[in-house]
């Protein structure tokens, strides 16, 4: 029984031996309820005293004689208690201490604090949110922000899988996580984190320079299509620069990097002007694409040195499946055409310059360079055309120089080792 339902007993129980008091009642109705040792009509006997009829357990009363009484205790007001008893004065029923000393003394001391103050033995009826308040008070339990959800750090995998995205998953044989979290397979296949299968290796030979071409033009995708040929997502590719014009080079990077991220693809260029990065770096899958932009500033002979010394390497390169991508602008000392002879991939004898804005046309959309490139396209500056081996077979003549009657030089060859 809660103390606020006790409060509400007592003021329709006459006590008949209260501590300090005398045996009269204390308003149980006009006669006091007790006549010759019995219960008046209307009050039934509880244990010493007599209470009004229909009061239960919790202390409500049923239309007894104190039913305004118990009303207002009810809704916590003890303003207008009944049968004299002033609550609002000292010494009213919150001040009274009962022989069990469940009534706390005086100040503010409601009922809900009288049943938390006995937690070791809660009045009878007391619910059990009361108890459990009760509780927390004696233990003096704060909120200190203890029972917030633990951040969520994801699940912890056992080796081999490891986390990916809130999964385990098993990097070794995982399509899309192959290696690494978001690795995608091309193949949708993928074995000891590596992917399998490959494009075919080849050489694409380009005459542009790419000095002043912006993205998005149908030069640019010239070049975006060839680069993006291997279908590895990240994409590693080395780019040799070591006499190229800077800005060139510049240029070619945004126009890769911004074809790779309309299509949802990741690149990554690593850059390098030393001839021995290429035999030593230049390895299957580490790298799957090289780059050498127009050598502008090449001395003469150079070139064809540096193509004969990579001719191993490339070979190994694009037979894995590696993509050679050699751009020529015909500038300097013209040593684009001998390079790419020595290293024994394509054979161009020579190079001749086409005038800015010449119209080009795409003739092998078919093939993955000209896929969806604008036909005609003007020439940017500093392009060429090339002497080289004959169209057919793994040859394929990509972009020509347009003319009457068809048969023009090339301009875009890719070659498929």
């Amino acid at each position: 029984m809660s103390a606020r339902a006790w409060l509400r007993g007592a003021t329709a129980c006459a006590i008949v031996l209260g501590a300090g008091l005398a045996p009269a009642a204390l308003g149980c109705g006009s006669d006091n309820g007790l006549v010759g040792g019995q219960c008046a009509a209307g009050y039934v006997p509880c244990g010493a005293s007599c209470c009004a009829a229909g009061a239960g357990e919790g202390g409500a009363l049923d239309g007894g004689p104190d039913a305004t009484m118990a009303d207002a205790t009810a809704e916590g007001s003890l303003d207008a208690p009944s049968d004299g008893l002033d609550a609002s004065a000292e010494g009213s029923l919150l001040d009274w201490r009962a022989e069990d000393g469940r009534i706390p003394d005086g100040g503010d001391g409601a009922a809900s604090d009288a049943s938390a103050t006995d937690s070791s033995s809660p009045p009878d009826g007391a619910s059990d949110a009361s108890a459990t308040d009760a509780s927390a008070t004696d233990t003096g339990a704060t909120d200190t922000g203890a029972t917030d959800a633990p951040a969520d750090t994801g699940p912890v995998c056992a080796p081999p899988l490891v986390d990916c995205g809130g999964v385990c998953t098993d990097t070794t044989t995982d399509p899309l996580n192959c290696g690494n979290c978001g690795t995608v397979c091309p193949s949708q296949l993928c074995s000891n984190s590596l992917c399998v299968g490959t494009t075919t290796g080849g050489v694409v030979f380009i005459g542009h320079d790419y000095f002043s071409t912006s993205a998005g033009t149908a030069q640019a995708h010239v070049l975006s299509n060839a680069v993006l040929i291997p279908q590895a997502n990240p994409l590693h590719v080395m780019s040799y620069e070591r006499y190229a014009n800077t800005r060139a080079v510049s240029n070619v990077k945004a126009i890769v990097n911004a074809a790779a991220t309309a299509v949802g693809r990741t690149v990554t260029i690593t850059s390098t002007s030393v001839d021995g990065d290429i035999p030593a770096q230049l390895v299957w899958p580490s790298f799957q694409v090289l780059v050498v932009t127009d050598q502008a500033t090449a001395p003469g002979g150079a070139l064809a040195t540096l193509g004969a010394s990579w001719a191993g390497t490339l070979a190994t390169f694009t037979a894995a499946g590696g993509i050679v991508v050699v751009l020529d602008g015909g500038t300097g000392v013209d040593e684009m055409p001998a390079f790419s002879t020595a290293t024994g991939l394509l054979s161009v004898t020579a190079d001749t310059s086409v005038a800015t804005g010449t119209p080009l046309l795409d003739v092998a959309p078919f093939d993955v360079v000209g896929a969806g490139v604008i036909s005609p396209y003007g020439a940017g500056k500093s392009s060429v055309s090339v002497a080289t081996e004959p169209n057919g077979g793994s040859v394929v003549y990509v972009i020509d120089v347009q003319v009457d009657g068809g048969g023009g030089a090339p301009v875009v060859v890719h070659k498929v080792l």
